[in-house]
């Protein structure tokens, strides 16, 4: 028997031969709704836009609902954020998105990087064993708990095989999962294909695409004696400066959404994609032979630009049921991305589950799926509720402005409700919750009485907390307490709706009488006061207007206010100018005796 370790280092073509025969079929392969692994469109995180192009900015990222962007930079900065990436892939496989700490705690203390910045060599440097393992938890993370029960099921990526005899207690189940797309038939993969891989090598064309990179191999499955990994057939990696730097995506992308840019780097991106376009298919053309004994082929290339590079005029068709894309995240377009792509896919995967752990899964997911619709029954409910009682408030509501109050209460008996019932949308009558506090509110003073009659509580408070005694006018104030007092104390707790003592209508007549007469005794002495204040003012201005001409001329009858300004006049002359205007003065006197005559 081996241990889940030991299975891990397997690979699929040289699995031993009593693994094989142990292995069998599980059931829950064939009860999931299927969608083809090389139907799906595996988007580029580098070809990502947050926004609609034609947008200036958004400030909201929909793959991430994350709504903190507040710059262009921001946005930029954003779409090539690993968080950003995971949740772009997990869109595509129709999966809800992770918040940033469930990213964190997902991809945990590794310190690579899902989107990688690998060296342009083709030489591998670097251990691969943290990249899988980062890679391992990714995919982990494609398959999270999630509530999917409104949409159609999706096959995974990879299919599992149990174990019949295995060396576990009796709790714990050992499985073994091979990837998917391996098989010819993906969609109904069997043990007897999977036994058919250790019959002879496979032969698989891998290319990818993208930023202006370009890596492809083409390698068997057939173990090379020199080291461990694929036997390489052939291998090209081509890059070329196609990509604007720190603003992103392809040159001819940038000319379709804003025109033809002259500029010397633009210029030399749009010459370096023609190159690269030209490149690719010589690599094809002269892989011909290679490519047409490949079983499997392969290809990730995001983009309409990438894809008319190794689908326009080439030797790949879009048709050609050889075509997979890559079950799993990839980097930039290197060797040894290619390698590391291979040894992923060929790579048996181990999984260990715990069957009493399941079941008590499974069993919270059955409360929770009754809890849920429960809830949703019961919401339902709910809003039907509030839309009929929306549609009795709106009736009602129509009666009382009417003044019919005995018809309005008779329509809410019909339908089951009594003149307490509370208005909906309750938000849109947070100050007028009830009848009374809507005729108290709208001054109805005609409709107090005849509600609190039938029984309507003013003790009840609306929306914001108050009865409707406090959002009354003094008129409406004045019908509680005649209600009060024709009801009696018993009726309802008075207090406690804070309406004033009860009193008679005769009582308030007596009182806005006596509140008229005094109104009307001080009119009429604020009048007979304001009527002194004049004359005793006319007088003290004609006593200091004497007093003043007294000490500017003296004593004496007062000339007027004419003669005093002729005088005034006079005394600003010279005294040739006076005697001239006396003279006048004598000769039109002694005219006007003449004319008397």
């Amino acid at each position: 028997m081996y241990t889940a370790e030991q299975l891990a280092t397997f690979s699929v073509f040289h699995t031993p031969i009593d693994v094989l025969d142990n292995l069998e079929e599980e059931d829950t392969n064939q009860k999931e709704v299927t969608v083809p692994v090389d139907q799906k469109t595996e988007a580029d995180p580098t070809d990502v836009r947050v926004t609609d192009p034609k947008s200036i900015l958004n400030t909201r990222c929909t793959v991430c609902n994350y709504d903190k962007i507040i710059s262009a930079i921001e946005r930029r900065v954003h779409v090539k954020t690993d968080w950003h990436r995971l949740n772009l892939k997990r869109h595509v496989q129709g999966l809800q998105p992770l918040s940033l700490a469930e990213f964190e705690k997902t991809i945990g203390d590794l310190a690579e990087s899902i989107s990688g910045s690998e060296d342009e060599d083709d030489s591998d440097t670097e251990s691969t064993h943290g990249l899988n393992e980062l890679h391992n938890n990714f995919n982990k993370s494609l398959s999270l708990d999630v509530d999917e029960s409104n949409k159609p099921a999706k096959k995974s990526p990879i299919v599992w095989f149990q174990l019949k005899k295995q060396e576990t207690p009796s709790n714990l189940s050992l499985h073994v999962g091979i990837y998917r797309c391996l098989f010819t038939d993906f969609m109904k993969p069997s043990l007897k294909e999977l036994r058919s891989f250790q019959d002879k090598p496979l032969q698989m064309a891998f290319f990818m695409l993208s930023g202006g990179h370009f890596a492809a191999m083409i390698a068997s499955t057939e173990t090379s004696p020199a080291k461990s990994g694929p036997r390489v057939l052939a291998q090209k990696t081509i890059h070329r400066y196609t990509t604007r730097r720190k603003q992103g995506g392809s040159q001819s992308t940038a000319d379709n959404s804003k025109g033809n840019i002259h500029s010397a780097g633009s210029s030399l991106r749009r010459y370096n994609e023609q190159a690269l376009a030209k490149d690719v298919r010589q690599v094809l053309q002269q892989w011909k032979t290679l490519l047409q004994d490949s079983e499997l082929i392969f290809v990730r290339a995001t983009g309409k630009t990438n894809r008319d590079m190794l689908f326009g005029e080439s030797l790949l068709q879009t048709d050609d049921t050889r075509l997979r894309t890559f079950p799993f995240t990839t980097k930039r377009p290197t060797h040894s991305e290619l390698v590391r792509c291979y040894t992923e896919l060929i790579t048996l995967k181990t999984s260990t589950i715990d069957k009493n752990a399941l079941a008590a899964l499974e069993q919270q997911h059955e409360q929770q799926k009754i809890e849920q619709n429960k809830a949703l029954a019961e919401k339902a409910e709910r809003e039907k509720r509030e839309k009929e009682q929306a549609k009795l408030t709106t009736h009602v509501i129509g009666l009382i402005k009417q003044l019919k109050v005995s018809e309005a209460i008779d329509y809410l008996k019909q339908h089951g409700r009594n003149v307490n019932m509370t208005f909906a949308p309750l938000s849109s009558y947070m100050h007028a919750s009830t009848l009374l506090h809507y005729v108290a509110a709208n001054d109805l003073k005609r409709c107090v009485l005849p509600l609190l009659k039938q029984g309507a509580n003013p003790t009840i408070k609306n929306g914001n907390g108050k009865v409707p005694y406090e959002i009354s006018s003094r008129e409406i104030r004045e019908e509680f307490s005649i209600a009060r007092h024709e009801l009696g104390e018993s009726a309802f707790h008075w207090a406690k709706a804070k309406v004033g003592p009860a009193k008679t209508r005769e009582q308030f007549q007596r009182q806005r009488e006596k509140e008229r007469l005094r109104q009307r005794d001080q009119r009429l002495e604020q009048e007979r006061k304001e009527k002194l204040r004049r004359e005793q003012a006319l007088k003290d201005m004609e006593k200091n207007e004497k007093k003043s001409y007294e000490q500017s001329f003296g004593r004496g009858r007062s000339l007027g206010l004419a003669q005093t300004i002729q005088a005034q006049n006079l005394q600003s002359l010279t005294p040739e100018m006076r005697m001239r205007i006396e003279r006048e003065k004598r000769a039109q006197a002694a005219l006007r005796r003449l004319g008397q005559k």
